[in-house]
């Protein structure tokens, strides 16, 4: 019963009102209910020092904004309770520190303020499994400063304001940890960097209004995030830097894309994405972007995946569509590619869509590894697109640009190619060089069976080389396909082989033949030859090459006398007449090269000996006295024989040293008196017809000097005569008597 009489039963409401402030309890009154009320009050204004609200208490309420000064620490205890009220702030200047406490708004619509960080390097705020409800935004971080929310929820943010928000003055750090953010006015995260590094592991937007989250010039590492029901959009990444992983939009249920990208510039990586395209809105849009970098994309309906003006890498995209609709749309590529490895597309009436307009000149789209199954399985108009290992499963549309389809499978009898378009069959082929059963590195040309105007020669170096090759073209005239190619290959040591082969059906492998160092010897002159001076050094070789004549090889001759040094060289075919070489050892080297690299080197040695003009250096000649007792004569080289011809007349007395056939020139013209030669012999020498130089021939003038001897010869004669007696009386060493032996007469 009440103060006015009334009696009510079962559950009621007991409310106190006091001091402008009420509290209420529920009370079964089956059974008699002891509460006791409890307020208290936390005073606004500057605080410094250490506040402690305990849960005992509870609740506390706080009707003026509080600033907690650079020295100061507030503390809010397990279940505390703190009513703020209308349009009041926390600014948090030193600490803040709040375990599984509520702060909240005073109710009736009303929205406080929030947690406004605004501090320095010193700052930090800790919310330990709190809750900030019907704040409006429920956390400001608009200075420096280092927060931390564990296991906390905020919600109920009014108007336009998010539930968090960052400006670009922040910094310092903002790390959310199983957070959860439902029920915002605008949004339920707007942040903007670049002062502040951002972590995340475990957020969830839910009920968030015209987005989920507005990121911008942010550094982010972030993992586990969801997007829930009742946002317009998802995710609104613009040049964030770091990286996400694992981002599931399945239950996003508004009217705009799941994740949008802009401004990514290659700093960004993202991994393990579940999306849901919105309500006439692809899942996934995006643009302008230089380079994307996202691994493992799983998107539900139509469309699918939107990007424009994007480059970068795309791995493992899996699109499960309606029936109806367009699975990739990149329109208006960069010069850079979008690349796109692991393709699957499911259940809708076009595949991949790529268009680029007449004045731009894009680089390709490049699909690797796709599974297409649709109506059509690609359009292109206008932007190039590279297939690699393609399976499409329905038609091909395709004007103003060229199609490249590389290996896979493709149906050519479905493709329409308008304009200036062109559709390429591309097939990836294997070639194995072979020799003696073992790979060899050899270099390959690969020319398809194609006409002229439109075929491509292949090259490509290698043991085993896969080499991309055009085998088929469509273009508005008609289409010419082949499955025949001719082969070239070229291993170093081998002879090139050429072939005619089948392509598309398997690995082709071509064997070379080996290939042997000629065999290589010397047929002339035996090693340690002596040859003389003058004479030259006949060399000839005998070679044999397994694929070449021998007059087709390469060879080298040098000859290096006994300290290494090169004297001559030459590249004469199997044989060369050495000459003109003084009087040393010598090595003879010669490397033959065949027309493969495969070289020979043989070496022989040989000496040549001084210049013998009368041969007769033989063994009875003593080299140390250069004189043959057997036949006693001089004897030797001519260097010191001291009778280089032979003939009986010393060099110093003979006017032709080296002619044994001539002796006496008397009026020294060059041409000998008299011209006799000894048996066996001959010369290029004449006789002299004017033997005394007086312009008379020797005949007109009755006698010549040759007819007997004269004065002056007989006087010679007499001196040599006496000179020799001498000679013998000083071998005798004054004693005598007997004649001279028929060495020493020879000798002189």
């Amino acid at each position: 019963m009440d103060e006015t009489g009334t009696s009510e039963t079962g559950v009621i409401m007991v409310r106190m009102d006091r001091n402008g402030r009420s509290d209420s309890v529920a009370w079964d009154t089956s059974g008699p209910l002891e509460h006791r009320f409890m307020s208290s009050t936390l005073d606004g204004g500057m605080l410094s020092g250490w506040t402690v609200l305990e849960a005992q208490w509870s609740p506390y309420h706080l009707d003026e904004d509080l600033t907690v000064s650079s020295d100061g620490t507030l503390t809010l205890r397990d279940g505390v309770l703190l009513r703020v009220a209308d349009a009041v702030t926390i600014e948090v200047k030193g600490s803040l520190d709040v375990a599984t406490a509520t702060l909240q708004g005073p109710g009736a619509g009303a929205r406080w303020a929030g947690i406004l960080v605004n501090g320095d390097a010193e700052t930090d705020v800790a919310l330990r499994g709190a809750r900030l409800l019907e704040a409006s935004p429920a956390f400001r971080h608009h200075g420096a400063g280092d927060v931390q929310m564990t296991s906390t929820t905020l919600a109920r943010s009014s108007g336009a304001d998010p539930l968090i928000e960052v400006l670009p003055a922040a910094s310092g750090t903002l790390d959310l940890i199983d957070v959860t953010l439902r029920d915002a006015g605008g949004a339920c995260m707007r942040a903007q960097g670049p002062g502040v590094d951002v972590t995340v592991n475990g957020l969830l937007f839910h009920g968030c209004g015209d987005e989920a989250a507005w990121w911008r010039n942010l550094d982010v590492t972030a993992s586990n995030l969801t997007v829930g029901p009742g946002a317009g959009a998802g995710l609104h990444l613009s040049g964030v830097r770091g990286a996400v992983d694992g981002l599931d939009a399945s239950d996003h249920d508004g009217s705009g894309a799941s994740l949008h990208l802009q401004d990514i510039d290659g700093e960004l990586r993202l991994v393990d994405l579940t999306l849901v395209s919105g309500q006439g809105t692809a899942a996934l849009t995006g643009g302008p972007n230089r380079a994307l970098d996202l691994d493992g994309v799983h998107i539900t309906g139509a469309p699918g995946l939107d990007v424009d003006d994007s480059a970068g890498i795309l791995r493992d995209v899996v699109l499960d569509g309606p029936g109806t609709g367009t699975a990739f749309i990149a329109h208006h590529g960069r010069t850079t590619p979008l690349e796109i490895h692991g393709l699957t597309v499911t259940g809708y009436a076009l595949g991949v869509d790529v268009h680029a307009d007449g004045n731009e000149d894009p680089a390709p789209v490049r699909v690797h590894d796709a599974s297409v199954h649709a109506d059509v399985a690609v359009a292109a108009d206008g932007h190039p697109l590279v297939l690699n290992d393609a399976v499409l499963t329905g038609s091909i549309q395709l004007a103003d640009t060229t199609v490249e389809a590389i290996g896979g499978s493709i149906d050519f009898d479905q493709a329409t190619v308008l304009g200036s378009g062109v559709l390429e069959r591309w097939i990836v082929q294997r070639f194995i060089s072979e020799r003696d059963g073992t790979p060899s590195d050899g270099a390959w040309t690969v020319t398809p069976s194609l006409p002229s105007v439109v075929v491509q020669t292949a090259n490509g170096q290698g043991a085993a080389v896969d080499l991309s090759l055009l085998v088929g073209r469509i273009d508005v005239n008609g289409a010419v396909t082949t499955t025949e190619g001719s082969v070239s290959l070229d291993v170093p040591g081998s002879p090139p082989v050429t072939a005619n082969v089948t392509l598309g059906s398997g690995p082709v492998t071509l064997t070379v033949l080996g290939n042997q160092a000629p065999s290589v010897s010397f047929e002339r002159p035996i090693s340690g030859a002596r040859v003389m001076e003058s004479l030259p050094i006949a060399a000839h070789l005998s070679v044999l090459d397994d694929h070449e004549d021998a007059e087709g090889l390469t060879y080298d001759w040098t000859v290096s006398d006994d300290m290494g040094i090169v004297m001559m060289r030459s590249n004469a075919v199997l044989s060369w007449n050495i000459t003109d070489l003084p009087a040393d050892l010598y090595l003879i080297e010669v490397v033959v090269t065949d027309g493969y690299g495969a070289s020979t080197t043989v070496l022989l040695d040989v000496e040549v000996t001084p210049l013998d003009t009368d041969g007769d250096w033989t063994s009875t000649c003593s080299e140390l006295t250069w004189y043959d007792e057997q036949t006693a004569k001089p004897c030797g080289p001519d260097v010191y024989d001291l009778d280089d011809d032979g003939d009986g007349i010393r060099d110093t007395r003979d006017a032709f040293p080296m002619d044994a056939c001539a002796t006496v020139d008397t009026d020294e013209d060059g041409q000998p008196d008299d011209v006799t030669c000894p048996p066996g012999q001959s010369t290029w020498l004449v006789a002299d017809q004017d033997d005394d130089g007086d312009g008379i021939p020797d005949a007109l003038e009755g006698a010549s000097v040759d007819d007997g001897p004269s004065a002056l010869g007989l006087v010679a004669v007499t001196v040599f005569v006496l000179l020799g007696l001498v000679l013998l009386l000083r071998r005798r060493g004054g004693g005598g008597g007997s004649n001279l032996s028929e060495k020493d007469l020879v000798h002189l």
